[in-house]
């Protein structure tokens, strides 16, 4: 068994996870709103406006990381869905049905936002949970350029489809969008990407002062939580850390000699 020096900040994502947990049971006693997102929705605009993000791929995770994968996964096949379909959507569903959830299932939503520049697999599966929760959805349509370069009438057509989601989002929470907390959300959101690229960017040192294993489990905050302060200040306290392994020479595996470079989903039954 290799001897691995832990990386002491990491053990504060517990208590992040358990607080954003706790406050989005809470939100509707505290005066906000959930809203349930895909990784590309524009969270900065859910937090500028007191929803609190929830994302059910990561709810899937977290039943991966707690081995209950096959019992929830069942159930959604159980419901008739087959075991060919995405297995982040099989035990999200799976969990609604049999009421198995680590995080005390997920609150009811008051919004569905997703945008469909991630897979197709997202959108279907949002559609079910909106009439699980007879709840609104909006999607978001992004289309796709292949040579990278600004696209004006692209841009145009999506932040068409934003102005009409502030729209709905004042609808539902009946006050106006505050500019001035928005423009704070996403400089917050700005620094915490910049942070976090810092962060991912030390794995160039030699030895790596962290593995895709820390990394994986470190990027909740910057998903779940982007567009707050939780994430700028836990990868400042990551960044330092890292730092400091790297003057000190400490690596993630003791006398690291190879690399293997992981291009995939985490394997998330065995972090």
């Amino acid at each position: 068994m290799v001897d691995m020096q832990v990386i002491e900040s990491l053990k504060q994502l517990k208590q992040i996870n358990i607080d954003y947990y706790l406050a989005a049971h809470g939100a509707r006693q505290n005066g906000k709103f959930v809203a349930y997102v895909n990784a590309f929705t524009p969270v900065e605009l859910l937090y500028a406006m007191d929803f609190i993000p929830i994302y059910p791929e990561n709810h899937a995770v977290i039943l991966g990381a707690r081995k209950l994968s096959s019992e929830t996964a069942a159930a959604a096949e159980g419901m008739g869905y087959s075991m060919d379909l995405c297995s982040y959507a099989r035990c999200d569903l799976g969990s609604i049905r049999i009421g198995v959830s680590p995080t005390w299932g997920l609150p009811k939503p008051d919004i569905l936002v997703i945008s469909n520049s991630q897979c197709s697999t997202l959108t279907k599966w949002f559609e079910v949970l909106a009439r699980m929760y007879k709840a609104p959805m909006a999607l978001l349509d992004v289309p796709h350029s292949g040579n990278g370069e600004r696209d004006a009438a692209a841009e145009e057509y999506v932040h068409g489809q934003l102005e009409d989601l502030v729209v709905m989002l004042e609808r539902i929470t009946k006050k106006s969008l505050d500019t001035r907390k928005l423009r704070e959300t996403i400089e917050l959101s700005q620094e915490a990407s910049s942070l976090w690229t810092r962060i991912l960017e030390t794995g160039q040192a030699i030895p790596a002062p962290m593995s895709v294993f820390d990394q994986f489990i470190s990027m909740a905050p910057i998903v779940a939580q982007r567009g707050t302060k939780v994430p700028v200040d836990f990868y400042r306290s990551l960044l330092e850390e890292l730092e400091q392994r790297i003057e000190n020479e400490v690596g993630a595996v003791p006398s690291e000699r190879y690399r293997l470079f992981w291009d995939n989903l985490p394997i998330w039954p065995e972090l």
